[in-house]
């Protein structure tokens, strides 16, 4: 079974972050859904607004900042609270997912993600990480093109072993660092997952789950389950999909 993780860290949602989150949890199947927030946060609001919804608390801190927020989910601990699921599904409040993600599982991967367009360039010197430096800085270049983390599914076993290769590495304290922040928890699980052997799918693989960019219609995306941030990339299909799938 899927956990449905959605991050919450405000007293209410804005109207368009309740639809999105209200159409996840129309399509969330037989799969449970968590609202995470800071232990501090008032739930009122959404107790009252959306029935059926776990609550799992982490440190108010963590949710301070995107940057505090990547490294809550660099945290073993994240994962180690939702042990007892085979996958968890990351939905942020700029996603939405528009169909049951149950029939993922059998897909066998251990962390599916949108493709980034263009891919991410890696480059690792020493004990040191660039990305998307000129090709002239040498030092072996890793070209990363999948595994946006704001729709993405996550085998939970998988995650707790990448942290725990991650944690050995000189880049390790740099990586879980808030302040100064150079390589987002998305783009560390895909470099160092791809890089350990585990699961991903390919770009065109990708392109059949979830979606962060590109032009579609809504009869050409009958065979995707989610979308992510189409408010910068494609505002209008936004409003239509949830116009007509809400």
């Amino acid at each position: 079974m899927i956990a449905i993780v959605i991050p919450i860290y405000k007293d209410s949602l804005s109207p368009i972050e309740f639809q999105r989150i209200s159409l996840s949890l129309k399509n969330s199947g037989p799969n449970p859904v968590f609202f995470i927030h800071p232990s501090n946060l008032v739930l009122d609001y959404y107790r009252k607004t959306f029935q059926g919804v776990l609550y799992k608390s982490f440190e108010d801190s963590y949710f301070n900042s995107r940057d505090s927020y990547n490294s809550l989910v660099l945290e073993e601990e994240f994962y180690q609270r939702f042990r007892e699921f085979s996958y968890i599904l990351i939905c942020q409040s700029d996603a939405f997912i528009i169909r049951d993600i149950s029939p993922l599982i059998n897909l066998d991967f251990d962390y599916i993600g949108a493709a980034w367009n263009p891919p991410y360039s890696f480059t690792r010197i020493g004990k040191f990480y660039f990305v998307n430096r000129p090709k002239w800085i040498p030092g072996r270049k890793v070209k990363i093109s999948v595994g946006n983390g704001g729709l993405s599914l996550r085998r939970v076993t998988s995650m707790i072993a990448i942290i725990s290769h991650m944690k050995n590495d000189h880049y390790w304290n740099r990586l879980i660092s808030i302040a100064g922040r150079k390589i987002n928890e998305d783009l560390a699980f895909s470099y160092y997952g791809q890089l350990l052997g585990y699961k991903f799918p390919s770009i065109s693989e990708a392109n059949t789950i979830f979606i962060e960019s590109g032009t579609f219609s809504l009869v050409e995306m009958g065979h995707l389950f989610g979308f992510h941030a189409l408010n910068k990339f494609a505002p209008e299909l936004e409003k239509e999909i949830l116009l007509n799938y809400l």
